[in-house]
């Protein structure tokens, strides 16, 4: 899957539904900017593409994860240059079953962050990465559990003085969300697997 530029497929799902497998990631080879997030889906078969959808604007939009949704939706969440306060921001894009982009919102600071992350957690979403604009270091992991309209419900970061993100995040049993990462403010060498449970 993809064209004469770079392409990034990040995320590959399979949907209980229809039995086509979903990528997201993001590309140079078509779209409106430098980088712009892709979402396509592949049939179960020969793994042909049908259908593409391209989001972005005028600079660097990455796709790093997405979830299905009610009435067969998804929500796609990444990273964006276009319309960010700092330099990257998180960003969410919530698209219906025929790819028609319903909305969109980023979130941060003054400056970098970015979702890596996200799932559903009954009527919300919750979406985790990483954040520069806030928290005790270099980088912290990043937390925030929205609405069905993109609204910010809850916020956490969690981190010391070093590099500290988040790359997944399940859902446990007891309601809690489980976060697996990287860190370099504890252990020993360069980075760090780091394992967080929370609440």
């Amino acid at each position: 899957v993809g064209g004469s530029g770079t392409d990034f497929a990040m995320k590959v799902k399979q949907n209980p539904v229809d039995s086509f497998f979903y990528v997201v990631g993001h590309t140079n080879s078509s779209g409106a900017g430098g980088m712009d997030l892709y979402f396509t889906r592949l049939s179960p078969d020969r793994g042909s593409a049908r259908g593409k959808k391209y989001i972005g604007k005028r600079n660097f939009e990455h796709g790093n994860d997405f979830c299905f949704t009610e009435n067969n939706g998804y929500f796609l969440v990444g990273g964006t240059m276009s319309d960010s306060k700092g330099y990257f921001d998180g960003w969410m894009v919530k698209i219906e079953s025929e790819y028609f982009k319903e909305w969109e919102k980023s979130y941060g600071g003054m400056k970098d962050e970015e979702f890596m992350s996200g799932f559903v957690d009954g009527d919300n979403y919750v979406l985790g990465g990483f954040t520069l604009s806030s928290g005790e270091g270099k980088s912290d992991a990043w937390v925030i559990k929205v609405n069905k309209k993109g609204i910010i419900q809850r916020e956490r970061t969690f981190g010391e003085e070093g590099d500290d993100r988040v790359t997944r995040m399940i859902q446990t049993k007891d309601g809690g969300y489980l976060l697996l990462g990287k860190t370099n403010s504890k252990g020993s060498g360069g980075y760090d697997a780091w394992v967080l449970k929370i609440k």
